[in-house]
């Protein structure tokens, strides 16, 4: 996700005008225009990063690194996210074990690529 793109859809997402926003920041004493905020939305511009922490805490972003470190843990579902949780929770010997689990349920479900529907082909000398 993008700088612009976060800002955006947390302002939206709290129900904030782009006014609203440039008197909070007012009240930070950093002015600037509702052009210049919809700038920085757009992408055109990025905020200086004083500016951005401020407008983090105007959007209650208290963990700004999670939008933008590990791109691929905004595709995880909250199952998921949970799960991840309690592996990391793990001793290393643990998480040892729950992979050597996964990968033998991954073994166990793949597919035979010769077959459509998975099942493996019959033997000809069993036929």
């Amino acid at each position: 996700m993008d700088i612009g793109t976060l800002l955006k859809s947390k302002r939206k997402e709290l129900n904030l005008s782009v006014k609203q926003v440039v008197d909070s920041l007012k009240s930070y004493n950093i002015s600037i225009s509702e052009k210049t905020l919809y700038g920085w939305e757009n992408n055109y511009r990025q905020p200086d990063a004083d500016t951005f922490l401020i407008l983090c805490a105007i959007y209650q972003i208290s963990n700004v690194l999670d939008y933008f470190l590990n791109e691929q843990t905004k595709d995880y579902s909250t199952k998921e996210s949970i799960l991840i949780k309690k592996y990391r929770q793990l001793t290393a010997e643990q998480q040892g074990a729950v992979e050597n689990n996964i990968d033998y349920f991954i073994q166990v479900n793949k597919k035979d690529e010769t077959t459509e529907n998975g099942e493996r082909p019959l033997n000809d000398a069993a036929v």
